[in-house]
């Protein structure tokens, strides 16, 4: 795992501030690919995060709430924290993607 350096605390530190997705992918980038320029970065981010969001959606269609065995309330929550911060960066980049040029109408 990328940012295995980091105990169970920090991580739901991170996806409670919506940062944890985003601190795994730096952790990625800087370990596979170190000299990436900024456009470079910017694909491999997007790409990240598409991965982020299509495992995200596997899990959460995939799960069984109605059995005896259902997610915790911290488990739930970070879900739900992760599922957020894929959100709003994807809402962020197709925003930009499908954008008018500056200056035009």
């Amino acid at each position: 795992m990328i940012i295995d350096d980091r105990t169970r605390a920090e991580l739901r530190k991170l996806a409670r501030q919506g940062k944890l997705i985003d601190e795994a992918f730096k952790a990625y980038q800087r370990k596979c690919h170190a000299t990436a320029t900024s456009d470079q970065i910017g694909e491999l981010r997007r790409c990240f995060f598409a991965g982020a969001a299509e495992l995200v959606a596997l899990l959460t269609a995939g799960a069984d709430t109605t059995s005896a065995d259902e997610v915790s309330a911290e488990e739930e929550a970070m879900v739900f924290a992760v599922f957020t911060e894929v959100t709003r960066f994807h809402d962020r980049t197709l925003g930009l993607a499908f954008s008018k040029p500056r200056g035009q109408a």
